[in-house]
């Protein structure tokens, strides 16, 4: 049985970071990848975008959770 956890650090061990926090944070990028894939806008022909996995009004309760601020206003 796989463990999604230790999945994301090593692919977050897998690259060249140096410092501890850097490979913090991109286990936590790698972990959260997954959902992103699922939770992500989907343009509506009338009123806003909506998500794709839960159906509703974009950002989703999940966006704004695993999505920077940054990401959410280029959306």
């Amino acid at each position: 049985m796989s463990d999604p956890v230790i999945e994301a650090a090593q692919r977050a061990l897998d690259t060249d970071w140096l410092e501890a926090e850097d490979i913090a944070e991109a286990a936590a990028r790698e972990a959260l990848a997954p959902l992103k894939d699922i939770h992500r806008p989907v343009p509506v022909a009338q009123g806003p975008n909506c998500c794709d996995h839960c159906g509703d009004v974009w950002p989703c309760e999940t966006g704004y959770h695993i999505y920077t601020d940054k990401e959410l206003a280029d959306e």
